[in-house]
């Protein structure tokens, strides 16, 4: 007896299991589990899980038994009964071994071996879906009674027909139809179909390729007519059959009556024909089946040209009843994720505003929101046409969950969608009531769950500076003579002093001037914040954190590193600008680079033309790209750049220690005194304040990389695709955010996070098979064939672990690479790298490392948290050496 761990239907035979979970295929991050307590196996993919099944626990010795038949299986050799069709495999298998021919005994098959191996791999290739079926053997190995076997098998029809499958919850309690219709037609197995699972896997295979493959409702429309069409075809030629064989061995009213049951119990028809016939009553069977969260229209007014205006806003209380139904965020609620030694940074609860948040300190369990605003256009329009369907986008994530799952795409929630003139024009008062007004009684009351009173606020509004000071009431251009929502530094003390700050803005000196109602701007301060009526949060506690993406990669780095590359080309000449692009673009760009391969280097512009990642990518390796050119390391620009790379892997470190904050605050200082200083023509801009705010900004929200918007912003690709395939623009924020609460259903009905530990295409452990030394590495951890994997790619917490890769790690009190041999997983919760130990070196002048095999190997196995750094690092061939460099600094630089 094998039982599903979903739903607790109990399942008589292995395949019956396997068939079972088929049904639970459409399920989002579905995990297909092994049958066997032994093996701890579980599968992302119904396929793979089905492929085990067979290949390594031989489906087809676990079928069931015809011994207590009147059939018998004999060998057409030798006559000798077999009470299993295994049993009969095995037994030609024996003949084999004689240096005998056997033939294939299955039915329309007259292949013949004299190989073992070859016997077995075509059973297990072209029968293995035969091989526990008695009708496809070949005729002659069994004397069969037809007339005693078709009224047996009308028999066995009736009884399953007339058989409901054990239902348990109701799933479908909502609609009283439904309910009657699952609880009256008959099932097509009585011991594992469940005919609510099988509604629900056809509901979310359509609602799938609408929401996850963008397919739209026309074509799916189309494609159920057409398979329905087809669907209906076969059955009609399979009864015509079953009339045929069976009209000279049972009565025609038998026949009649089977002929009825068995088209009257045809789920997919009924399914189509009724609950998903048509569009509309798909989206309705979806809202009312499905975690689906209705959007609110939001009246705003009239518009200058006089036309009715909405926003679309998503309730956020009842999104976040929806994502604690889920045990994934739930359990996460009181788990205290600051579990580090004191003095380290590693996640926004590190942060003063964090723990200086009256809420979180009474309440721990009380929910941190994460909120984050952006403008995006969702078209690109050329000329008059410029802006006019730019979306304001509010998305939501948790600060309750761990880092790699809160910037997952599918947990990052809509909050409100709606346009950005109306916005301009409206303000954010009309816009933003009904959130704050949801927020505070989010404060003050929450709402429970599990007997638990929960309650939640905002910890900080994520964005960059444009919409963060329109958040904020500051003002939105930068040219102001208080231009900084951190501090009150002018124009001019930033020319003067630019690695300087001035006062620090509080939530006391903010609201003294809003009081005032100038209708001014007094100090950059425009208006007051509609968020700042909330209880717990305020916007200069401060709760805009900065944003890197903008700030640092498409603003510092883009403009100064573009300066010492035209320094590089017109002053020293080391290379010209078409060599240095004809280098970027043939360089052989590896692992996550090369999806962030860097853009060519426009040569009438100001600064650089990639986005955030390839401006970091291109940071990161120039000294490898130019490696081949005579270039002067010594150089003082050369050495300005070496700072801002630096900088950058201080600011992007996802930990970082009191003793980083205090090296990067000297660094920024000295960075930007230096920049003044070899390029006294060049004008800061107000992005290099921001930069030398970064050290007391990670002290107060943690390290940057957790408030970056750059995942964020991934999110707008959702809408983006929505409306290029749609080409619907009439309501365009309704359209949106529909679609997007049709995916987050999809999403909740499954798992919402993948398992932290994935392995792809692992293999089961034999310690035979490797190495002595491997075999020493790993006696320690007692590893046994039935309940460890091996493996070559392996996700943990979202990040990809591959043969060839390197890892950190300390080697004799000396930082050093590990390359990764081999990977191995236990129980699906423990993972042992084999790594091969390099000798490393630090090379000063670049800023880059150097790994080359010892003249010895030398071998250690370590588990992920041994390391010093989680982060795996790809290596450089460049004349016959290997070079690394870092994707962001770590801890141990510093003790």
């Amino acid at each position: 007896m094998f039982t599903c761990e979903k739903c607790s239907i109990t399942l008589n035979t292995l395949k019956d299991y396997v068939d079972h979970f088929f049904l639970h295929s459409n399920e989002n991050k579905f995990e297909f589990p092994c049958a066997f307590s032994e093996c701890s196996r579980y599968f992302h993919n119904y396929n793979s899980f089905k492929s085990h099944v067979y290949r390594d626990h031989h489906l087809e010795d676990h079928a069931e038994s015809y011994s207590d038949t009147k059939q018998s299986l004999k060998c057409y050799r030798c006559n000798a009964s077999c009470s299993e069709v295994s049993s009969l495999i095995n037994h030609l298998k024996q003949h084999i071994s004689t240096e005998s021919k056997v033939e294939c005994p299955f039915l329309n098959c007259k292949l013949e071996f004299h190989n073992k191996s070859s016997f077995t791999s075509h059973v297990y290739r072209k029968h293995k879906e035969k091989s526990t079926n008695l009708p496809y053997l070949q005729e002659n190995l069994s004397n069969i009674d037809m007339e005693s076997n078709a009224n047996n098998m009308y028999r066995k029809v009736l009884d399953s027909v007339y058989l409901n499958a054990e239902s348990g919850h109701n799933f479908y309690h909502q609609d009283t139809s439904l309910s009657l219709f699952l609880s009256n037609i008959p099932s097509t197995s009585a011991q594992y179909t469940s005919n609510e699972l099988y509604l629900k896997n056809l509901a979310l295979f359509y609602l799938k390729l609408q929401v996850k493959y963008f397919i739209p409702s026309t074509t799916i429309q189309m494609l159920i007519d057409e398979f329905q069409g087809l669907h209906s075809l076969s059955i009609s030629s399979i009864m015509k059959q079953v009339n045929e064989k069976l009209s000279l061995s049972i009565s025609k009213d038998q026949l009649h009556e089977l002929t009825s049951l068995v088209q009257n119990s045809d789920l997919l028809t009924y399914c189509n024909n009724n609950f998903l016939k048509t569009d509309y009553l798909r989206k309705k069977f979806y809202k009312s089946n499905f975690m689906y969260v209705e959007p609110i229209q939001i009246y705003l007014g009239r518009n200058k040209y006089r036309k009715h205006c909405y926003a679309q806003y998503v309730p956020i209380k009842e999104t976040l009843k929806s994502l604690f139904k889920q045990e994934q965020v739930y359990s996460q609620l009181t788990i205290n994720h600051d579990n580090l030694e004191p003095g380290i940074f590693s996640d926004i609860v590190n942060g003063s505003v964090y723990r200086n948040n009256a809420l979180f300190k009474n309440a721990s369990n009380a929910i941190q929101i994460l909120l984050y605003q952006d403008a995006f256009e969702i078209v690109n329009p050329l000329g008059s046409a410029r802006k006019k369907h730019k979306i304001v986008g509010v998305y939501m994530t948790l600060g309750n969950v761990m880092p790699h799952q809160r910037l997952n795409i599918d947990f990052i929630q809509l909050v409100l969608l709606c346009k950005e003139n109306d916005l301009k024009f409206f303000g954010q008062e009309k816009l933003f009531s009904k959130l704050v007004s949801d927020l505070k009684d989010l404060e003050n009351g929450g709402f429970q769950i599990n007997d638990t009173v929960i309650k939640g606020t905002v910890l900080s509004i994520i964005g960059d500076n444009l919409g963060s000071h329109t958040i904020g009431g500051f003002s939105e251009s930068f040219i102001v003579e208080n231009f900084c929502r951190y501090c009150d530094i002018t124009k001019n003390m930033f020319i003067q002093k630019p690695y300087c700050t001035g006062d620090f803005r509080t939530p006391e000196s903010y609201d003294s001037i809003v009081e005032q109602k100038h209708n001014v701007i007094v100090d950059g301060i425009k208006c007051k914040s509609i968020f700042n009526d909330l209880k717990y949060f305020h916007v200069c506690s401060p709760g805009l954190p900065p944003c890197l993406g903008h700030d640092l990669f498409e603003g510092v780095v883009a403009n100064d590193f573009f300066l010492f590359i035209e320094y590089f080309v017109k002053v020293k000449k080391y290379f010209t600008f078409q060599e240095l692009n004809w280098l970027i673009t043939n360089f052989k760009y590896v692992g996550s680079d090369a999806t962030d391969k860097p853009s060519e280097i426009n040569v009438s512009g100001k600064k650089l033309g990639g986005h955030a990642s390839q401006n970091w990518c291109l940071l990161r390796l120039f000294p490898l790209i130019i490696r081949n050119y005579a270039v002067d390391f010594d150089d003082n620009v050369y050495s300005l750049y070496t700072k801002l790379k630096c900088i950058v892997e201080l600011v992007c470190a996802p930990q970082i220690s009191w003793p980083q904050i205090a090296y990067l605050k000297d660094l920024i200082e000295e960075y930007i005194d230096c920049l003044t200083e070899y390029f006294p023509e060049y004008n800061l801009k107000p992005k290099h304040h921001y930069l030398v705010h970064y050290p007391e900004l990670i002290i107060k929200f943690g390290p940057l990389m957790r408030v970056c918007t750059l995942r964020f912003e991934s999110k707008h690709g959702f809408f983006k695709r929505c409306a290029r395939i749609s080409q619907n623009f009439k309501n365009i924020c309704s359209m949106l955010a529909t679609r997007h609460q049709m995916c987050q259903a999809f999403n909740h009905s499954g798992q919402l996070f993948h398992d932290s530990i994935i392995a792809e295409n692992a293999i089961l452990f034999h310690s035979d098979v490797y190495s002595s030394e491997i075999g020493r590495l790993l006696q320690k951890y007692s590893f046994t064939p039935e309940s460890t994997e091996v493996s070559y790619n392996v996700r943990i917490k979202g990040t990809l672990y591959k043969k060839g890769l390197h890892m950190i790690l300390k080697d004799d009190d000396k930082i050093n690479f590990g390359k990764i041999i081999m990977i191995l997983i236990e129980n699906n919760k423990e993972v042992v790298f084999v790594v091969e130990i390099l000798d490393t070196t630090f090379h000063t002048d670049i800023g880059i490392y150097s790994a080359a095999s010892k003249t010895e190997p030398m071998l250690h196995s370590m588990k992920i948290e041994e390391f010093i750094d989680y982060y795996p690092l790809s290596s450089y061939e460049i004349r016959g050496e290997s070079y690394i460099t870092l994707h962001h600094s770590f801890i141990d630089n510093f003790k």
